[in-house]
């Protein structure tokens, strides 16, 4: 297994793929049951509350593009929050993996635009 994967299993942020995996698991064997109380569909059991943003019609192809590789490798439905949630949840534990000795995740002081942390993230990874 690779270090990096070592250092992801370890992280504190490592059950949320595993959330992630469950929530869009259907009918897998892993999935977890909940009693229905109501009619509908129940809920997911995790909170979460409505984001809404604006991405250009490029970042929303790309975005797409993503979702139709991964639902056919995974053969499951994959939703545009799913991937958001699932790629913010992998750069804070890239980012992690640079936090100083009291675990505060820290960006260098050069870091002065969205292109230099770009940047910064090639370097590191």
């Amino acid at each position: 297994m690779p270090k990096s994967v070592k250092k992801i299993k370890k992280s504190r942020l490592y059950p949320w793929f595993e959330l992630l995996e469950l929530e869009t698991s259907g009918g897998d064997k892993g999935q977890i049951e909940v009693p229905q109380v109501k009619r509908g569909r129940p809920s997911s059991g995790l909170s979460r509350k409505r984001v809404g943003f604006y991405q250009t019609e490029d970042q929303i192809q790309m975005l797409d593009n993503l979702i139709q590789l991964l639902e056919e490798k995974l053969g499951k439905n994959i939703s545009r929050g799913t991937i958001i949630s699932f790629m913010t949840v992998r750069l804070m534990i890239l980012l992690e993996t640079q936090a100083s000795v009291d675990g505060k995740i820290q960006i260098p002081d050069s870091i002065k635009s969205l292109i230099a942390f770009e940047e910064w993230l090639e370097s590191i990874e």
